[in-house]
């Protein structure tokens, strides 16, 4: 959708519709850290009224009229989304297809006969709500899972540099930059099916007590995490300028140095999600809380300061301070399991000496 969005109409517009997924995605997500629970349906569906209001609420402070407009439309394109995953869990790879395809679709139609973003919106919420309807609720429901923790995590803390962009440098400066990270997610869904391939196999091995085991598996996953964001980093040096060129056209191309920033704070979140599956294999997921909080804060601190003094370069960076901070934190984390494989890992974390 921003690559539409860009080619067909203006960094503008994408920043509009970047600072509606940003607004709406954490409420979302937090929304759905409940999903898991069997039974639960009422509460899900409780948990999504009370993020819509609370969504809504947060859209008229601040902002004109169009931007409501869009907000809205984007979080009912996202809710959308939610209702699939709430019925059918972890979805099959057509309602995916369906889900993105057409949308995508619907909205270069729409903005290419209308030029304005509020039609190409409801276009989209029109065509999510049709799949929805006439496919998704035609399929047996699942049980399954739709969506990990880590992903959630991840997910909620790439949209803090977001916020500051938008207040401080506007919507031009974050349709460029949202558009540029819009790539993260391709590493990140590899990342992702890694580690949910692998945690079995880590659970089996730090029930069995095989401390060595768990360890050199840790170290396995940390180095395939430096692998991944070693590859991103040259990718984005020797291809991504051309790239952004063909997709988004000269404006974005013309961010070599935020293109490689992103690529390295990419990276860092890599390792970071890969430790998380291995700290929620060892049953450690839960205590993690604390430190995600303290990555979020430190992500929004580090924007504070940068973004104002460095702009689209300056988010970037706070992006990959946030995301060291939680690999830091986790491999403490790694280390006090490590000395109390059975107790409380936060108690010990505190307790046990940094070096």
């Amino acid at each position: 959708m921003l690559v539409v969005l860009a080619r067909m109409a203006s960094p503008e517009i994408a920043g509009q519709y970047a600072l509606g997924v940003a607004v709406s995605a954490p409420i979302l997500v937090l929304a759905q850290f409940r999903r898991r629970e069997p039974g639960a349906t009422d509460i899900r569906i409780t948990s999504l009224a009370l993020s819509l209001l609370g969504i809504a609420a947060i859209g008229f402070l601040n902002h004109s009229l169009q931007d409501r407009l869009a907000l809205l439309l984007v979080v009912l394109a996202e809710a959308v989304e939610w209702i699939a995953d709430l019925y059918s869990g972890r979805r099959a790879l057509a309602s995916q297809a369906l889900h993105g395809i057409l949308p995508v679709a619907a909205l270069a139609l729409a903005l290419g006969r209308s030029w304005h973003l509020g039609t190409a919106l409801l276009a989209v919420v029109v065509v999510k709500l049709m799949v929805l309807f006439c496919y998704d609720f035609r399929r047996p429901r699942s049980d399954r899972p739709p969506e990990d923790r880590e992903a959630s995590v991840t997910r909620l803390a790439a949209n803090v540099p977001c916020y500051f962009i938008a207040h401080m440098l506007g919507f031009r400066p974050l349709g460029i930059f949202a558009a540029i990270q819009s790539f993260v997610p391709v590493g990140d869904a590899l990342v992702r099916e890694l580690g949910r391939r692998i945690t079995p196999h880590i659970a089996r091995t730090y029930e069995e007590g095989d401390r060595q085991g768990f360890v050199r598996i840790s170290a396995q996953m940390a180095g395939e995490g430096l692998m991944l964001a070693l590859c991103s980093v040259i990718s984005a040096a020797i291809a991504g300028c051309w790239v952004l060129d063909k997709l988004f056209g000269a404006a974005y191309a013309d961010q070599p140095s935020l293109l490689l920033a992103l690529s390295a704070a990419a990276g860092a979140s890599f390792v970071a999600t890969l430790l998380g599956y291995v700290i929620s294999a060892a049953r450690r997921g839960a205590d993690r809380l604390p430190l995600e909080v303290l990555a979020v804060a430190a992500t929004s601190m580090a924007s504070i300061g940068l973004v104002a003094k460095y702009g689209l370069l300056g988010a970037a960076c706070a992006a990959g301070i946030g995301a060291l901070i939680q690999v830091a934190g986790e491999l403490c984390f790694l280390r006090s399991i490590l000395h109390q494989p059975r107790g409380a890992a936060l108690l010990a974390l505190l307790k046990a000496p940094l070096v």
